[in-house]
């Protein structure tokens, strides 16, 4: 095991009976760019002894050589006064400490950077047909499409640029990982099923890989991308999962479109759309395992807490005993 310097990008989420610290983008080597994406959370362990107050968070980091579906296995540590930034998401940047038997570079799925206010930036691909590609560059802007996760149904309140951390889309995995598929479907299992068959095959977006032969790559804010889906897993210990690693979407107005400039993400403030909260699927149910696709069901959902005047320590120790959970106070909406 070695541990290396860096920075981490961390939400602090809740729902009716459990809290979650969500590691977002992971940066290893200082403030190198090897980006590491997390894909598996276990709970986190809270320290307010000693010389102040620090967290441990177990994950395990998506394997982009796909050699490892369990995720690489990482232990993060950092102190409350390790924190660099507090960004517009709700979200907050620490320094940490990475420990880990794997090199950055078997941890790295692509390109980031710690801007000199303390946010992060991503280097995020949109794929694309070829003609497609030269309207995008003849424009200057991505256009936001009003498709949920799934490609089967119409959102009415919010639209999204999409974009993957994947350099290429060019096999049916590719295709699958971005919540697409040649016969527009994709078997998802249950956490009780051991067999390698399908529990539920979900209708997905009807796509070939002929489309997406064209990139368009932009360095993006991290706080502008969209709090990914989560799977809770049953087993000796919670589990959480993020849903869809190698997708990435900025929230947008209806009808509006994402700005560049070169290759960096320009946004007008007043073309983005952000909401405080995501879904989080029981993976021992049916219906849970669907959430994180389809959207509609915002019964399993948590909430992205507020900590613009605080940081997660603070706001933990001062509200451990209370009721963190709320409903979200404004959520997608769906055409009938």
């Amino acid at each position: 095991m070695k541990a290396w310097p860096g920075f981490v990008k961390i939400k602090m989420l809740h729902r009716a009976g459990g809290t979650i610290l969500l590691p977002e983008v992971v940066i290893v080597g200082g403030a190198g760019n090897q980006w590491v994406q997390p894909q598996f959370v276990h709970a986190p362990l809270l320290h307010f002894a000693g010389d102040g107050p620090s967290a441990t968070i177990w994950l395990a980091a998506l394997d982009h050589s796909s050699q490892h579906p369990g995720g690489l296995e990482c232990e993060l540590t950092f102190k409350r006064s390790d924190r660099c930034a507090g960004l517009a998401d709700r979200s907050e940047v620490y320094h940490c400490h990475v420990e880990t038997a794997h090199s950055p570079a078997q941890l790295s799925v692509g390109s980031a950077r710690v801007r000199t206010d303390g946010g992060i930036d991503v280097r995020l691909y949109h794929h694309t047909a070829q003609e497609a590609l030269r309207l995008i560059h003849d424009s200057r802007h991505v256009r936001g499409s009003s498709w949920n996760y799934q490609g089967t149904r119409e959102l009415t309140n919010v639209s999204y640029a999409y974009f993957t951390s994947m350099r290429s889309v060019s096999t049916e995995a590719d295709l699958q990982s971005i919540a697409m598929a040649s016969s527009g479907r994709i078997g998802l299992r249950l956490d009780t099923n051991r067999s390698s068959d399908p529990d539920l095959l979900l209708d997905v977006y009807r796509a070939s890989t002929r489309d997406r032969k064209a990139t368009l790559g932009l360095w993006v804010p991290g706080e502008l991308i969209s709090t990914p889906h989560i799977w809770q897993h049953a087993g000796l210990s919670i589990q959480y999962e993020v849903t869809h690693p190698w997708i990435y979407r900025v929230g947008l107005q209806p009808d509006a479109h994402l700005d560049f400039l070169g290759d960096h993400a320009t946004p007008d403030p007043g073309s983005l759309k952000h909401f405080d909260y995501a879904v989080i699927g029981d993976s021992t149910t049916m219906v849970g395992l669907a959430a994180p696709f389809d959207e509609e069901n915002t019964s399993e959902t948590f909430v992205v807490e507020d900590l613009t005047e605080t940081n997660l320590f603070d706001f933990w120790r001062d509200h451990s005993n209370a009721q963190l959970h709320t409903p979200p106070s404004a959520t997608q909406t769906f055409r009938p």
